[in-house]
């Protein structure tokens, strides 16, 4: 009953803030024809009686724990479970060990290959309108019609629209969901004299514990960590910058454009400048690096070196047991409290979510297909959910057991507190352009943390951005 319970929340307020689909349909004329071509090989097969031999390739990000890594696991033990009457299949799992970014960039290339494009992959939803644009993805809708779980409420509804475009057309099937909290150290806050159940109502409340951390705590202690450097990429992007602009008057877009300078950037930028300014944040040496988040969450932050973190739902995965950084109490020693906009006594949060999708490049898409089916359905996919520290995006999490883990999906870490983040969830737009758009604003915020004047750097934000998708899709506040 609490498994249904937590998907029940989770329906509920998603749809109050699903998301809307911008950007282009574009499945090439080319996928009809490897379709067919598929359908006739499938046919043939069963004509005398034989399964069709296929090797799947699939690739998605290895942020570096190779075979110990969530998506790995789930692929290999779904992988491992699969069985077909058509197909004799051989899963050729191949991780792209990568920061988030530097995935994006190395996924394209084997996405416009013919003959180093995988079969299946790994998708963050933002990126979904750019490589449908791009005619990377294949469209998916002709298969949905006979997947029973996509056409029987087994998926939230409003989840499925991270895969979707303007006209209607899917291209990934959702695997995930998550959010972005505060996580500070009990053990800092009460060294500093702070309340160990603090819960931020503005901006000012964030930075005035930063500075009580750093006037009372020892100069190792970073008072506040936040993704700030371009090395990050999207999470600078999302984790920081957009929970920051997310609690303004003004977010990414207005009217179908997206907005590149107004008060609610500045609001934005100074925030971290005064960050930086005041020695409240990690040194520019670390928080500069592309692995940084990752930094603060397993090395900083359990050893008494953090006392704020911001950063997504995910973070105390990594420390059970089975995690990454296991830390033996940090349920008595991890505080989490929910991101307050600038100065109006309410919350926010940014939720994305990753899904699984087949190239347009493709040679084997039926065999794809009938995979990607089991993978998102089996059990198999509570362990990538735990061990990544995302949300379900079913309406129904029964089959999850927790076999292999130490800590089932039911019994997530402050998932009273996750849900409730849930309730004021923003989206990335599904824009082709946003992507564009993150590498500006990633650039813009390393440029505000190592001296550039905010105005500066909102003023050639603007300029950049004009200049990269055209001023007629940009507008000023």
């Amino acid at each position: 009953m609490k498994k249904r319970t937590i998907s029940a929340l989770m329906a509920a307020t998603m749809v109050l803030g699903s998301m809307t689909a911008c950007g282009s349909s574009g499945a090439s004329s080319e996928a009809a024809s490897t379709n067919s071509t598929d359908t006739a090989a499938s046919a043939a097969e069963s004509a005398t009686g034989e399964k069709e031999k296929v090797k799947l390739t699939i690739m998605f990000r290895d942020p570096g724990e190779g075979e110990n890594g969530p998506a790995y696991l789930w692929l290999k033990k779904a992988a491992d479970s699969y069985t077909s009457d058509k197909y004799d299949v051989e899963v050729d799992l191949a991780p792209i060990t990568a920061s988030t970014g530097d995935y994006y960039s190395k996924i394209a290339l084997n996405l416009s290959s013919a003959d180093a494009c995988p079969d299946i992959i790994l998708e963050d939803s933002y990126q979904v309108a750019a490589d449908v644009s791009a005619g990377y993805l294949t469209k998916l809708d002709d298969y949905l019609k006979d997947f029973d779980e996509w056409n029987n409420g087994y998926f939230i509804e409003s989840m499925k629209a991270s895969g979707q475009t303007a006209d209607g057309s899917y291209y990934t099937v959702p695997i995930c969901t998550d959010t972005r909290l505060l996580f500070y150290n009990k053990d800092v806050f009460a060294e500093a004299g702070l309340p160990t159940d603090w819960q931020p109502k503005t901006w000012d409340d964030i930075l005035d514990a930063a500075r009580t951390i750093r006037d009372n705590t020892s100069d190792d202690v970073v008072p506040l960590w936040l993704s700030s450097g371009a090395a990050e990429g999207e999470a600078t992007s999302m984790n920081s910058y957009e929970m920051l602009l997310s609690g303004c008057d003004d977010f990414l877009m207005e009217d179908g454009k997206f907005i590149t300078s107004s008060e609610s950037i500045l609001d934005t930028l100074n925030f971290f400048k005064t960050v930086y300014d005041e020695n409240l944040g990690a040194p520019l040496s670390v928080i500069l690096n592309g692995n940084a988040a990752g930094t603060g969450a397993k090395e900083y932050l359990p050893n008494g070196k953090v006392g704020i973190h911001l950063n997504g739902c995910w973070e105390p995965q990594y420390y059970y047991a089975d995690g990454s950084a296991p830390w033996a109490d940090y349920k008595e020693k991890l505080g989490v409290a929910l991101m307050p906009t600038k100065d109006s006594d309410t919350y926010t949060t940014m939720s994305g979510g990753w899904g699984i999708a087949i190239p347009e490049n493709s040679s084997n898409k039926d065999a794809a297909f009938d995979f990607l089916k089991h993978a998102v359905t089996d059990p198999a996919l509570e362990i990538y959910l735990v061990k990544n520290g995302n949300l379900s995006v079913l309406t129904d999490n029964s089959h999850f057991t927790g076999e292999g883990l130490d800590t089932p999906y039911a019994d997530t870490a402050f998932i009273d507190e996750i849900n409730e983040s849930v309730k004021y969830a923003k989206f990335r737009p599904q824009d082709e352009n946003y992507p564009t758009v993150s590498a500006n604003i990633y650039a813009m915020v390393e440029s505000v943390v190592t001296g550039t004047d905010p105005q500066a750097a909102m003023d050639k934000f603007a300029t950049d951005v004009a200049n990269a998708i055209g001023e007629d899709h940009t507008v000023s506040k």
